[in-house]
């Protein structure tokens, strides 16, 4: 079979069918009909899944179409961060996202966004890192209490030897206070927008399999409650909500959602990053004992007229310099 014609599968959060189709067996909750159905809510574009596949390699993604005149679209990853997944032999999947690039081409797309899975030795040259995120390996859950900082390991033995202090995994319990100390969260740290879903897509997300919730009581008051995303042994970090004074009970309530997603027999929980690299954010993931990883991520440019214009229509004085990309969204 020659790579161009390479079968693509192309489907929407519209379509669970079509999706499940496509995607007979997620790489990880992100690519999840669930996950990206619930995300949609809080998309003003729909939510798309795409694979390009040759007998022995693939590459798969999520993305989401999105425009700042109003004219020009590029694509992007949902948020989260497994809108990537590629499988196969390095100059084959090369070959494919060439394929691929010609097919957004002909969408008159203007660039690429896709972040995904972790990078590896395997992983091609069109494939750069992004930063560092943080894994926890949680399969032995004594190893890992060992090697977590012994500041954190204080803090836990701490909370658990205060009696008006409760760790609560009731999901039913903690949804409603979830939402609101989410929203007060929201505006108390002045959260950038792509953290603003609508409620929605935190109802469907709440009410999902996929979902995990773990907060504090104390007092007989929600302080604050982490939303877990958990699929095929392994475990997300996805979203805090607190209180100002519940705050101070992030570390304890990270540890014991840790030993609870061990007792339930998943293998992993990721952390995720910081908002840059070696932030305080990063270091406060880090001190769990979690081990770093690159997240891989895949920039092209698809068009390179419309892109230089667009930069200069925003006034970009050296796109290839820029932390963002595209270049005309920073």
């Amino acid at each position: 079979m020659a790579l161009e014609d390479a079968p693509i599968t192309l489907a929407t959060t519209d379509d669970p069918t079509a999706w499940a189709r496509a995607l007979t067996s997620p790489h990880n909750v992100f690519q999840t009909w669930e996950y990206c159905s619930a995300l949609q809510h809080s998309y003003a574009q729909k939510i798309h899944l795409i694979e390009i596949r040759s007998p022995t390699s693939s590459i798969l993604c999520t993305y989401y179409e999105r425009t700042k005149d109003g004219e020009h679209y590029d694509i992007c990853s949902p948020y989260g961060y497994g809108g990537l997944h590629l499988s196969g032999d390095r100059s084959e999947l090369a070959s494919l996202s060439n394929e691929l690039v010609k097919f957004f081409k002909k969408q008159e797309y203007v660039a690429l966004f896709q972040m995904g899975q972790q990078v590896e030795a395997s992983t091609p040259n069109f494939i750069r890192p992004h930063r560092s995120s943080y894994i926890l390996d949680i399969s032995n859950i004594e190893e890992t209490w060992r090697r977590m900082n012994k500041n954190y390991r204080n803090e836990v033995n701490q909370f658990r030897n205060n009696s008006s202090l409760k760790f609560v995994i009731d999901k039913q319990l903690l949804k409603e206070p979830f939402k609101e100390l989410y929203y007060q969260t929201l505006k108390r740290v002045n959260a950038n927008s792509s953290y603003h879903f609508s409620k929605e897509t935190l109802d469907q997300i709440l009410d999902s399999d996929v979902s995990m919730l773990a907060g504090v009581e104390d007092s007989g008051t929600i302080e604050i409650v982490d939303l877990f995303l958990c699929k095929g042994g392994h475990a997300e970090y996805f979203l805090n909500a607190s209180s100002v004074h519940g705050r101070a009970y992030a570390k304890p309530l990270i540890w014991n959602a840790a030993e609870t997603l061990s007792d339930l027999s998943f293998s992993t929980l990721h952390l995720g990053g910081g908002v840059k690299e070696n932030d305080s954010l990063s270091d406060f993931k880090r001190r769990f004992g979690s081990a770093p990883i690159q997240i891989a991520v895949w920039k092209e440019v698809i068009q390179p007229k419309t892109y230089d214009k667009l930069c200069r229509q925003y006034q970009v004085k050296d796109s290839k310099s820029q932390r963002y990309f595209p270049a005309y969204w920073g």
